[in-house]
């Protein structure tokens, strides 16, 4: 039950920042397209929520329990890079954002995210195809 909540109370976080985030300039700019904290904000909000949903429809009207250590870590591998992305959001640290350690930072920060998600999914799916 405990990822259910973690994801539901990370996707409330991520949605408010979203919303009351004023400060977000673009980290990586390719043409037509910006990479920046608002975007990874929604991202994860999204995810959140999706997972939150997930968990909660496997434990409760599946009847399967998914690996609750699986659970927690793929939550940390997604939150801690989430928070990351929200703290160079601060207008002190937004204005440093091209600086090379914190850019590969935020860049292996979304490596993070990645594994992070499939954790989460790969445990979901184990927990629903188990017999």
């Amino acid at each position: 039950m405990h990822p259910v909540k973690l994801f539901s109370l990370l996707a409330a976080i991520m949605f408010l920042s979203f919303v009351f985030n004023r400060a977000s300039s673009p980290f990586l700019a390719v043409p037509r397209y910006n990479l920046g904290p608002a975007i990874w904000q929604m991202i994860g909000a999204a995810l959140s929520a999706g997972l939150a949903v997930a968990y909660f429809w496997i434990t409760f009207l599946a009847n399967r329990n998914p690996n609750q250590t699986a659970g927690l870590i793929g939550f940390f591998m997604i939150a801690t890079p989430l928070a990351l992305w929200v703290l160079s959001t601060i207008p002190p640290l937004a204005s440093q954002i091209l600086r090379t350690p914190i850019a590969w930072t935020l860049i292996l920060a979304i490596f993070v995210f990645v594994l992070g998600s499939l954790v989460s999914v790969l445990n979901l799916a184990v927990a629903f195809f188990r017999s």
